[in-house]
């Protein structure tokens, strides 16, 4: 029984690699050609694991967070084959491609004090991108249809307490196209970053209309 055997829970598919070796260790002196064992690869799990990383627009560092690898340069020798998780890194691994580690995903962007700085990077991001009119009318509906679901929030733990709830990733809708450079991402947490100013300032905003592209952007705090 292999150690690398899949559970039921994990991917299907798996690429084997069987080199013999001699039975007697070479000697110094052997002109024989070396032969070596390679590890169990995973054909799948590279090209799913960069799939999703795009759909989702997740870092790799946020990935190795979420499945606790030691840094990025790690999830990337996964995603170019160089290496295979195992054990419990490759189980959270094949859960995080499941979409069942949202919530641990989530709760990583709202570690710290202060507004978190996704937010803050996707509300700058979309003050500029709101200077066309069109971006106001695509980006900017999403951003809105995320921000009425929030209205009823009104404190800032309570924020993040909505975002780190959220149950779900930020794949694209089909139906919302969005101009180049946009995702549902940034989309999302642009409204977040736009609903805390909102509960700080206590004004109300639309993102469809031009004036939140030249409102400034503060650190706050609660």
């Amino acid at each position: 029984m292999s150690d690398f055997e899949l559970g039921s829970d994990e991917l299907s598919r798996e690429f084997v690699i069987m080199v013999p070796l001699p039975s007697e260790r070479l000697r110094r002196d052997s002109t024989r050609p070396k032969q070596h064992r390679y590890r169990v690869l995973d054909a799948a799990l590279a090209p799913r694991l960069q799939i999703f990383r795009a759909e989702h627009d997740l870092t790799q560092a946020e990935v190795a967070s979420a499945v606790g690898a030691a840094n990025k340069s790690v999830v990337a020798e996964w995603e170019n084959g160089f290496k295979v998780p195992s054990g419990m890194r490759r189980r959270q691994l094949v859960e995080l491609l499941e979409g069942k580690r949202w919530r641990i995903l989530r709760a990583l962007v709202v570690e710290g004090d202060g507004m978190p700085a996704r937010w803050q990077q996707a509300v700058r991001w979309y003050c500029r991108a709101s200077r066309e009119v069109r971006n106001r009318r695509t980006v900017g509906g999403v951003i809105l249809r995320v921000l009425e679901e929030m209205r009823g929030v009104t404190t800032l733990d309570e924020l993040r307490d909505h975002y780190r709830e959220r149950d779900r990733g930020w794949s694209g809708n089909p139906a919302t196209p969005m101009p180049a450079g946009a995702t549902a991402r940034l989309a999302e947490d642009a409204a977040y970053g736009q609903r805390w100013t909102e509960i700080v300032s206590g004004i109300t905003t639309d993102p469809r209309r031009p004036s939140l592209g030249s409102a400034p952007i503060k650190r706050m705090t609660q």
